[in-house]
């Protein structure tokens, strides 16, 4: 299954610190998202139990073929046992 959420291109996130977080990771690790014209994409997927979570980002000016190449090698990837 497949979902692409939107944002609102007129949030101000100075009022949330300068940053959109998708989750506070381990460790203290952060997912950001949210620069103004970056596009993110995040696959969340359940590897033998797992929670793993795959992020490729794109600023503004991005070529599309860039953009495809890196959804592709998510997309291709095989998480053996």
């Amino acid at each position: 299954m497949s979902r692409r959420p939107s944002g609102s291109a007129d949030v101000d996130l100075q009022e949330c610190g300068g940053d959109f977080l998708y989750w506070n990771g381990i460790n203290g690790s952060r997912w950001h998202g949210g620069r103004p014209g970056a596009r993110n994409d995040v696959w969340l997927l359940d590897v033998n139990g797992n929670r793993v979570a795959i992020q490729t980002s794109a600023l503004r000016g991005t070529p599309e073929t860039l953009v495809t190449e890196a959804r592709g090698i998510v997309e291709s990837t095989d998480f053996n046992p």
